[in-house]
């Protein structure tokens, strides 16, 4: 049934919010030079710190500035589902990290060790399938009005599909989410006069709570 596709494509849906478009390859580029340990070192946490406080409040606008090639992550693009937009906020709401000592030296220039906790993303979509369709055949064993459930095709309602889909989110976000942590570390280099966050696979993860690898 159509209402069986639209579940199990919600973690893609969560996908279209957030990395759209986005690209590494750019950031990967030119990290072979000698490293500019001449410049305040300060100016390389500051940006860490920005880029870690624009993560935390939802701002991937903010985030991409700060990141070398200034790759594209999406977060411009609307949401394809309110259900999806739900998890996705829930899980800017409940960002928080702290640095970890302070920054370093690397072979091609600073880095920051970061801890952050977040939202399990996994937690609440692993059994949102089969909460959905228990809480589909609850509304319909209880619907006074199927007019209200099935089209003319006798097929299920979008809007009816999408309200399920929905107050599953709700009570799986209610009962199941958990947080997870993960320790990382952002490494910058100094490019046109300031440092500039790289981008790597593992920063990704730890930024957009693993939909971004």
């Amino acid at each position: 049934m159509k209402w069986i596709a639209k579940i199990i494509g919600l973690v893609f849906i969560l996908a279209g919010i957030v990395v759209a478009g986005f690209t590494v390859e750019t950031a990967r580029n030119n990290l072979d030079s000698i490293p500019v340990l001449l410049a305040p070192v300060e100016e390389a946490e500051a940006q860490a710190q920005a880029l870690m406080d624009a993560v935390a409040r939802g701002d991937y606008n903010a985030a991409e500035a700060l990141i070398l090639g200034k790759p594209k992550l999406g977060v411009d693009r609307e949401a394809a589902d309110t259900a999806g937009v739900m998890i996705w906020e829930a899980f800017v709401d409940s960002y928080s990290y702290e640095m970890i000592g302070g920054s370093f030296a690397t072979d091609s220039g600073i880095a920051q060790k970061v801890k952050a906790s977040y939202l399990d993303i996994s937690s609440v979509t692993k059994t949102l399938r089969e909460r959905s369709q228990t809480l589909l055949e609850e509304r319909v064993a209880q619907a006074e009005d199927l007019d209200e459930i099935y089209d003319e095709n006798y097929e299920y309602k979008e809007e009816f599909v999408m309200e399920v889909l929905k107050d599953s989110v709700a009570d799986a976000l209610r009962e199941e989410a958990q947080m997870t942590e993960t320790e990382f570390t952002i490494n910058m280099v100094y490019r046109d006069g300031k440092w500039v966050v790289v981008s790597d696979s593992t920063l990704m993860t730890a930024i957009s709570g693993g939909i971004v690898k």
